[in-house]
């Protein structure tokens, strides 16, 4: 099949060159992550999108170029798993150094999805266990004010609830890979699969035919040739087929 006429290449470069956000007053920070928002995922739990993350709430960062290097690198790692048709993770800056962390997602569609009835029971369980084990947690940590608990048993509750935060989110990783979503906008072809069927490792589902006019094509450029560039800037784009360079547009 041969590529399309044209594709939009979209950098994702340090601030002097994100499309997002604007750097602010200050750019030698350091700032704090107030918190981390999102929208879009309509299907997508929350604990998904945020394991990905490379920063989380209550985090300090040395500068501006550190900030948007860990908002591009969270960018990247959830795009990477193929949930997503797009990401964008954005600073909104508030008073002082204080930043909060917007994530916007665009899901694919739904195209496959193995039955869960046990897997979304079990996590039902751990999630309370989760909550319990904070329960304990807090309690034991009150106890510990008043000499009625030793630092051995705020450590021991402090391990239980680290363990079943950890088991919720083991539980949720092994639910997230039993759909399969859409990475891109296309229309599906033939689909030979019926409810109940057991599904063998490489079975082909379906197949998507693209019907973009145009595709976006993302990659890390060292920050010295991203100096060199410019918006609206034509390129060539290499294929792994080896035909001939496509044209595109930095966007």
């Amino acid at each position: 099949m041969r590529p399309p006429r044209s594709i939009l290449l979209f950098l994702a470069l340090l601030p002097a060159f994100g499309s997002h956000a604007q750097l602010p007053v200050s750019p030698d920070g350091p700032y704090r992550v107030a918190g981390v928002v999102m929208s879009g995922n309509k299907v997508t739990r929350p604990t998904i999108i945020l394991r990905e993350l490379i920063v989380t709430e209550g985090d300090t960062l040395p500068n501006g170029v550190e900030l948007y290097d860990r908002l591009e690198r969270s960018r990247q790692n959830l795009m990477n798993t193929g949930l997503f048709n797009s990401v964008q993770v954005m600073p909104v800056f508030m008073a002082g150094n204080e930043v909060l962390v917007e994530v916007l997602v665009n899901e694919g569609d739904l195209l496959v999805q193995l039955d869960v009835a046990v897997e979304t029971a079990q996590l039902e369980a751990l999630k309370a266990e989760a909550r319990l084990a904070e329960t304990m947690l807090g309690r034991m940590e009150r106890a510990q004010q008043s000499q009625g608990a030793s630092e051995a048993d705020v450590d021991r509750a402090r391990a239980e609830r680290d363990m079943a935060e950890a088991n919720v989110a083991r539980l949720d990783a092994i639910l997230d890979q039993k759909r399969i979503c859409a990475p891109f906008t296309a229309r599906v072809g033939l689909v030979d699969l019926h409810v109940g069927q057991y599904l063998q490792p490489g079975t082909e589902i379906t197949t998507l035919q693209g019907v973009a006019d145009s595709v976006h094509v993302d990659f890390a450029v060292p920050q010295e040739i991203a100096r060199a560039l410019r918006e609206g800037e034509p390129i060539d784009v290499l294929v792994a087929s080896g035909e001939s360079p496509v044209q595109a547009m930095i966007r």
